[in-house]
């Protein structure tokens, strides 16, 4: 049983190369384990996608801590779902070599308190069961009693089927990035790891260049200001910035509300990714996401029609696909990017190219992953040309080849994707009101 304590005794064979920034790990074993929660630098992965173990290239994660702590390579293992913390802590055959399998689970119930809740327990990883379900909440009534006010340093022993036994100090330390747990031996003193402990900044930094790609389910958003071009000309540079820099706070707190993280996006635009986690619908996150964003561009735009006196309309042109690609970091020479490669990524791109005047396009097959009731929650389909005009057509689709003519606003560059259906997201409804499949607008 683990109890909350403090102490200084730290780790031999640790050092912190304060002249290279890097953090080394060497000699005894011990385990360096980075959980991602809620959010990851601006935002990123959500605790239950998410108390995932992530390796950290180098050794900082050497295979006998992991194997030590979890009785597997956890570095091995791609899909980040697979990761999750508490997923590996129920594993049968770590219950089967552990005697008190259950005390690691409490420690980091415990630590990770202010990220769970009861209600949560049921979907902490995707498929738990219902009698991992009932050892959690068992868990989770007792960890009030063990945790406290600040559980930092907190002794844990590990007792082997064998009736070996090991015994440590687990530091953690938590981040806007995730929470970072060292497991060091009881036995051993360093002030190297002590020093390194207090510098929040580099450790974070050092784990983050070095994070593993995860196979991840996920939705991007990409968005880009009409006529930026246009817009850039006929204003001083100073007052250009202004508007860039007013859009991007305007847009703040409703992608942060979503739980989006931050990519980077060439131009005016904006590029934001919403990770698959068990308990919150990422699809949906997106697709609210741009329909008040829209809202969020009519306001602003209207303040700077008003302050300038022009016709201009500032529209950002949306395009929201989804798909399962790797995600990581890349690293540049002063900072640290989160991106996802693939064709989800670039289809998005290209819908947002297709899109004008502050028009969402999505994908049929983003669509097709709701449920009715939420398909029914927003309004969605093609225009259709008849003999008095065009008329939408409510949950319908359409190949962008049968929307686009050559003279079409970047056609050369969306004829790669022609056949796609694809739908514009209109707007939220309201589910007092009837659903019909037609209308004007």
């Amino acid at each position: 049983m683990f109890k909350s304590g403090s102490s200084t005794e730290m780790p031999s064979g640790v050092a912190s190369n304060t002249r290279s920034n890097k953090l080394i790990f060497s000699g005894t074993v011990m385990s360096l384990i980075f959980f991602l929660p809620d959010q990851l630098g601006v935002q990123i992965f959500s605790l239950f996608e998410a108390e995932q173990v992530i390796p950290i290239d180098n050794a900082k994660i050497v295979q006998s801590a992991e194997n030590l702590i979890f009785n597997q390579n956890i570095k091995e293992i791609v899909d980040i779902e697979s990761r999750n913390v508490f997923r590996l802590l129920l594993n049968r055959e770590l219950r089967n070599d552990v005697q008190n399998w259950q005390d690691q689970l409490l420690l980091h119930l415990s630590i990770l308190q202010n990220r769970i809740n009861a209600n949560n327990l049921g979907t902490i990883y995707e498929g738990i069961n219902d009698n991992d379900v009932k050892v959690l909440a068992d868990l989770f009534k007792r960890k009030d009693i063990a945790a406290r006010e600040n559980i930092y340093n907190v002794p844990v022993s590990l007792v082997k089927s064998d009736n070996s036994r090991s015994s440590y100090w687990v530091h953690s330390m938590s981040f806007r990035e995730g929470t970072f747990f060292v497991y060091v031996p009881t036995d051993s003193i360093n002030t190297a790891l002590l020093d390194m402990l207090t510098q929040r900044g580099k450790i974070i930094n050092d784990l983050l260049k070095n994070r593993m790609p995860s196979l991840v389910s996920l939705c991007v958003l990409i968005a880009d200001l009409q006529d930026s071009v246009k817009i850039s000309a006929e204003l001083l540079p100073a007052q250009y910035f202004e508007l860039i820099n007013e859009l991007w706070q305007s847009v703040g707190p409703t992608v942060e509300k979503y739980n989006a993280i931050y990519g980077k996006h060439a131009g005016d635009g904006m590029l934001y990714y919403f990770i698959q986690r068990p308990g919150v619908n990422y699809l949906t996150n997106a697709v609210n996401c741009a329909l008040e964003i829209r809202e969020i561009m009519k306001e602003l735009s209207s303040k700077w029609r008003l302050r300038k006196g022009w016709n201009n309309e500032l529209f950002l042109n949306t395009g929201i696909n989804e798909g399962q690609e790797f995600f990581g970091t890349i690293q540049s020479a002063n900072n640290i990017e989160f991106t996802a490669l693939g064709d989800t990524i670039n289809i998005a791109g290209r819908l947002s190219d297709f899109a004008q005047n502050g028009e969402i396009w999505t994908t049929k097959n983003l669509i097709s992953r709701f449920s009715q009731e939420e398909q029914n929650m927003i309004r969605f389909g093609v225009h259709q040309e008849n003999q008095t005009g065009k008329t939408f057509i409510r949950n319908s689709f359409s190949r962008i080849s049968d929307i686009m003519t050559k003279d079409y606003p970047h056609f050369q560059h969306l004829s790669a994707i022609s056949g796609l259906p694809i739908t514009e997201i209109k707007e939220k409804v309201d589910q007092s009101a009837g659903i019909q499949d037609f209308g004007s607008n």
